[in-house]
């Protein structure tokens, strides 16, 4: 669109226009060539500027109108000028600007009136003033440039005297600080003099105590190697003592037939390295366990971990899922109700519109049955198998914890600690799996809600999918219902997605039973403190049973040496005490009782936990050895029976040497166990040959020379002799020996009494009846024997025979305490039936 420009007939302003007074002129003629124009003088007023020659009015009419346009500027050049601007600078250059374009109306008005008479003039005087005007207009740009300059030299100067001032603080300010520094440094300088002046006498003080301390070192180190050298002389000499003490009381055993002694030796002996080997056996069943159970743990941990990540990642995108198909559900019944509340209603649904709605319905129902589907199918099954492994795991570690409890466990009805923590434990890790399982089969009741709402949208679906197009009632139906059953979809979705992630079932929320969150990284840490106790508490326990082993051995020790010095004592030195001035005095019977009552203890009830805690370890290994066919696979179920057998044979003799040194039956066990007097039977028949042997080398006789006193029998071919068909052999050789009139024996074996009765009744109902043979011998009849003590005794069978008074029958002299009585017994019962006659 082009734009109409009207050029100015002047620069002058209107105001300054001088004009014909109207009302004294008239009307004027124009004369033209064809006709005559009349003119309204109002449109020809003007007459300055006019296009004819100016003359002197025109020129004092300019000069007026210049003085007063620049009055009206506010120029005076009598008065001072006020400042307008921001300085005096701005307000001088506004004030030249205004006057510029004065004088440039001015100077254009006088090269007017001066082109009319000659037209070089005028034009010569417009180039001048041009070029004035070009001059003037550099001269406030460049009085501009040079006020910015000046002002931002002001600033500079100003930032700089404020950099000044600052640099000179800092400066009266680190002359402060010299000043301090040097006065702390002269108090250094005197501290340090003072410190040299310390050092130099500590210098010489630990120069004097250097040299001292050299000499006490070499004098130590003399004392040391002459310490060590006695230490050395010492323990070789100890050493020695200690070889020839236990060669002596070898000596000693041997010389006073102290076989029971020897026998208590021995039992002590394969006791402790019987007892030592099985306690390195239980450390090392219990360190491969360890092992187990922390593996089982480990193993259940990563299971856990990965099952719950897997948890968490579905219900997470079962939530996402919930929550965009319930973003749809309220998209939907908001246009709905917003269709339905217009003034067209639900007929102004569009098509388009309607065939979205579908789709958005068969995609709700394909993501609702593809969240239902966790909750059945296969995924849920290897999910669940996977869950029920872990609960598998809890178990496996649970037996093998109850297994190490049972095995360090001192009496029956004790609870450890540990097992305490077990069972909390085992609580949470069981409450924690339930949890788990509420969560992953929907039993909080999100499964239910998820199958109401597939339900509902597959019934919707339906309708829409086989739904008439064209019947717009039957769609408008339809649409009114979906509207209707929009906030039940939503309330559905709403409490699945509420129940999610809480692990209660509708049960427990309607008995208000109170829930307990559950942390997997929590259970984890109690786990591993749990490992840490139990771990160590088997070290503890084991570490015990060793040091409880060390004592006991200690204890039998220490009463083997006083029962050994009570059994050799000589009676006059005991009076004077020669050979106990720097040794302890031998104990009396009645302390040895005391103290073997205190190890018999100890010794059953260690020997008896022992066996109990590797009974199930050895018969394993006999399972093993005997699935590899190994050669002798019960070897350490006989060892671990010779651990029971070794101790009670221990207490056995410890009971026998005290009865003898009391003169009166001990009994260090208050009670015997059947079993335990079973076992050592058991024992006792499995060691027939050993037995056998030994009768042999005590007789001098072979195999085949001892079956030779018992004519007709013969050792059977299906084991060895046991120790009734030894005893009857011999009664068989005594009674032959007797017949021929080679050598004659009273062998008698009294019955069973009371105990009250005697020691020996006690020992006989121990050992039963001797076990004896017959020497043959062309020069005398000898009986060697196996007595009470389980020493070999001689006996001559030429006894003479001493007559019973008043009773018509012989006998032998007895010499057995129990012989004398009974021989007494029977004197008393001959003269009290010659009485009765």
């Amino acid at each position: 669109m082009q734009k109409h420009f009207e050029v100015p007939d002047s620069l002058i302003p209107n105001e300054y226009h001088i004009v014909k007074n109207k009302g004294v002129l008239g009307l004027e003629y124009y004369e033209d060539k064809y006709t005559t124009l009349l003119q309204d003088h109002e449109k020809k007023l003007r007459v300055f500027p006019s296009m004819k020659p100016s003359g002197r009015v025109e020129a004092i009419q300019l000069s007026q109108v210049m003085d007063a346009m620049l009055e009206k500027v506010g120029f005076n050049e009598d008065t001072e000028q006020q400042f307008k601007g921001e300085t005096q600078m701005h307000h001088l250059l506004d004030i030249v600007k205004k006057e510029q374009d004065i004088y440039n109306i001015v100077f254009h008005e006088l090269i007017r009136q001066i082109s009319v008479d000659c037209a070089e003039r005028g034009e010569l005087l417009a180039k001048i003033r041009e070029r004035y005007v070009s001059l003037l207009d550099y001269i406030p740009r460049h009085l501009n440039s040079m006020h910015n300059e000046i002002m931002m030299q002001r600033v500079l100067d100003r930032q700089l005297i404020m950099e000044l001032f600052v640099f000179q603080n800092a400066v009266e300010k680190l002359n402060s600080e010299l000043g301090e520094l040097r006065e702390r440094d002269r108090m250094v300088a005197k501290t340090i003099e003072k410190t040299q002046m310390e050092l130099t006498g500590a210098l010489l003080d630990a120069q004097k105590n250097a040299n001292m301390l050299d000499e006490y070192h070499q004098l130590y180190e003399l004392q040391r190697k002459r310490l060590i050298a006695q230490v050395n002389t010492l323990t070789q000499e100890k050493d020695w003592w200690n070889e020839a003490a236990y060669s002596l009381a070898l000596k000693v055993i041997e010389e006073q037939s102290l076989k029971l002694v020897h026998d208590l030796q021995i039992s002590e002996k394969l006791w402790v390295k019987i007892a030592q080997h099985f306690a390195v056996v239980l450390g090392t069943k219990d360190a491969e366990d360890q092992s187990k159970l922390q593996e089982i743990t480990e193993q259940w941990r990563k299971q856990m971990t990965k099952f719950t990540k897997n948890l968490e990642n579905a219900e997470e995108l079962s939530q996402e899922t919930r929550k965009r198909v319930l973003s749809g559900f309220k998209k939907w019944h908001n246009y709905l109700s917003e269709k339905i509340a217009s003034p067209h209603g639900i007929k102004s649904f569009a098509k388009d519109k309607l065939y979205e709605l579908i789709n958005d319905l068969k995609d709700w129902h394909e993501m609702i049955t593809q969240d239902y589907a966790r909750y059945e199918g296969s995924l849920f099954l290897i999910t669940q198998e996977e869950l029920l492994d872990m609960v598998q795991l809890q178990h496996v570690w649970t037996d093998l914890s109850l297994t190490l409890f049972d095995r360090h466990r001192w009496s029956a009805n004790e609870k450890m600690p540990e097992e305490i923590a077990m069972q909390e434990l085992n609580s949470t890790v069981s409450a924690l799996s339930k949890n788990y399982t509420i969560r992953l089969t929907g039993e909080n009741g999100t499964a239910w809600y998820i199958m109401k709402l597939q339900d509902m949208l597959e019934s919707c679906r339906v309708k829409f999918d086989y739904a008439n197009m064209e019947d717009i009632g039957l769609i408008e139906f339809d649409l009114l219902t979906l509207n209707e059953q929009f906030p039940t979809l939503v309330q559905l979705l709403q409490d699945a997605i509420n129940l999610a992630e809480t692990p209660q079932t509708e049960e427990s929320r309607k008995n208000k039973e109170t829930y307990i969150s559950l942390q997997l990284g929590d259970v984890i840490q109690k786990m591993q403190g749990w490992l840490l106790a139990l771990f160590k508490m088997i070290i503890h326990m084991d570490t015990k049973l060793t040091q409880q082993i060390l004592i006991v051995q200690s204890e039998m020790s220490h009463l083997l040496v006083d029962i050994l010095l009570q059994m050799v004592h000589d009676p006059v030195a005991n009076l004077k005490k020669k050979h106990f001035t720097t040794l302890s005095y031998p104990d009396t019977p009645a302390k040895l009782e005391k103290k073997a009552l205190m190890v018999a203890s100890q010794l059953n009830i260690l020997s008896t936990q022992i066996y109990g805690w590797c009974r199930d370890i050895v018969e394993g290994f006999v399972k093993t050895r005997t699935a590899l066919l190994l050669e002798d696979p019960d070897n350490d179920l006989k060892d671990l029976e010779k651990l029971k057998v070794e101790s009670t044979e221990w207490i056995n003799i410890c009971e026998l040497l005290l009865s003898e040194m009391k003169q009166q039956p001990v009994q260090l066990l208050s009670s015997r166990s059947d079993d335990a007097q079973s076992q050592i039977s058991l024992t006792r028949d499995l060691c027939a040959a050993c037995l056998r042997n030994s009768a042999t080398k005590i007789l001098g006789m072979s195999d085949s020379e001892l079956s030779v006193l018992m004519p007709g029998e013969k050792e059977s071919t299906d084991g060895p002799m046991t120790i009734e068909s030894f005893q009857h052999s011999a009664v068989q050789v005594v009674g032959n020996v007797t017949e021929t009139g080679e050598s004659s024996q009273i062998f008698k074996s009294s019955e069973n009494t009371d105990r009250a009765e005697g020691m020996r009744d006690f020992e006989d109902q121990s050992l039963g009846i001797e076990e004896s043979h017959t020497l043959h011998s062309p020069s005398k009849s000898i009986l060697k024997f196996i007595g009470e003590d389980t020493n070999i005794h001689e006996k001559d069978l030429k006894e003479a025979a001493v007559p019973v008074l008043k009773v018509d029958i012989n006998a032998v002299v007895p010499i057995h305490p129990k012989s004398v009585k009974a021989f007494e017994e029977m004197v008393a019962m001959g003269m009290l039936q010659q009485q009765l006659m």
